[in-house]
């Protein structure tokens, strides 16, 4: 089993070029902790005599999202590895005990960050816990947020090992709404693209207004508690966009566009994805309905992870990853540029993406004066397990 990552910062050429971790070999490099930019990866190859491994990503956001990237990790891999043997305990038994336990340690780490950063910040995490059992290997995926998990089996199926907790999925909107319900707290509206909401671009509301439509625009309906995409609003900021011609500043995905068939056979774009991409977003300020922080949405914010068991056969691949890299490609395209490249390759090949889509662009860094693409912070770990 060998283990590779890569590393951007946002703004900068900084690479770490470290090619492999192999934990086949007992040497220093069993256990990777750093931090570039917002995003923090923690490896640790090593964790038990039956080379139990824990692999981690977390993506920040806000003003202080670099510390609760960096905190969160440190915290939870610490609870991880205290409680290793229950949950190599737990982890096969037909009960809630393992995921329980997971919880009670995601609880701790958010109750942990609460007297120590600003409530305006968050982080996604996303880990991998691998366990081996005499011949057996299971992965066990666990994330909050939306920071990928990806999974490729030998025969070349890809599939997720995680589930995205955003406001352009629908099934966590309705989990959010159903958590609402539950607390009997009234739900916050959840608004197409940033660009339209009160609190960010005003370009949007100066062409509602000339239209007059009401702005922000709300991209889903509750009917008998079942979310729904809101057929009227997507219409009316599709027809915005079309009018005025409103540039794709700021395109945060260059995936295929997904798309969903209503009932009547027509086709729209998911919502989330329209024109300028920048995703939809509770109360107009937040994407994301899980995370670890975000106090100022404390009461809105579920912590509870998402958890998937997957046993792994020899030549299965596994990619965990913020989402300044899959981003940028298709699942299957992913997979073929870091399992079928060297680092030097997949680097350049990230850096002329990001350095002519005119949807990026480049920007002058004031510590060397040299230009660099202004894209998202990247972080990844890419497993292969021939």
């Amino acid at each position: 089993m060998t283990v590779n990552y890569i590393f951007r910062s946002n703004f900068t050429n900084i690479y770490l070029n470290k090619m492999s971790i192999n934990n086949d070999n007992d040497n220093d490099n069993d256990i990777l902790s750093m931090n570039v930019g917002q995003d923090n990866i923690y490896i640790n190859n090593n964790i038990n005599k039956y080379n139990d491994c824990i692999y981690m990503i977390a993506d920040g956001h806000g003003v202080n999202g670099d510390q609760f990237s960096i905190k969160s990790t440190t915290i939870l891999t610490k609870q991880l590895i205290k409680n290793w043997e229950l949950l190599r305990q737990y982890y096969l038994e037909p009960n809630l005990k393992f995921s329980e336990l997971i919880n009670i340690m995601f609880k701790f780490t958010n109750n942990s960050l609460k007297t120590t950063f600003c409530k305006y910040s968050g982080t996604t995490i996303s880990t991998v816990l691998v366990i081996n059992n005499n011949s057996d290997k299971y992965a066990i995926s666990i994330n909050i947020g939306d920071s990928p998990i990806l999974y490729k089996n030998k025969l070349g199926d890809i599939s997720n090992l995680y589930k995205s907790h955003n406001c352009d999925n629908m099934e966590a909107v309705q989990d959010y709404i159903n958590m609402m319900y539950d607390k009997q707290i009234k739900a916050y509206p959840i608004y197409f693209n940033r660009i339209n909401c009160r609190y960010s671009s005003s370009t949007m509301v100066e062409f509602t207004n000339k239209d007059k439509i009401p702005c922000p625009i709300e991209a889903y309906q509750i009917k008998n508690g079942v979310v729904e995409l809101n057929i009227d609003n997507y219409d009316r900021m599709t027809s915005i966009y079309h009018k005025y011609n409103i540039p794709s500043v700021g395109i945060q995905s260059r995936k295929q566009i997904p798309s969903i068939t209503l009932e009547d056979g027509n086709i729209r774009t998911k919502p989330g994805y329209e024109h300028t991409n920048w995703g939809n977003s509770l109360n107009g300020n937040l994407q994301l309905l899980k995370s670890l922080g975000d106090f100022n949405f404390e009461d809105h914010i579920s912590y509870e992870p998402h958890i998937k068991i997957q046993q792994i056969h020899s030549n299965d691949k596994i990619i965990l990853s913020s989402d300044g890299l899959s981003d940028l490609y298709e699942d299957e395209d992913l997979f073929e540029l870091l399992f079928n490249n060297s680092k030097t390759d997949i680097y350049n090949n990230i850096f002329n993406i990001c350095g002519t889509d005119p949807n990026y662009g480049l920007k002058i860094n004031s510590i060397d004066n040299l230009k660099y693409p202004t894209h998202d912070d990247i972080s990844c770990i890419y497993i292969d397990f021939s």
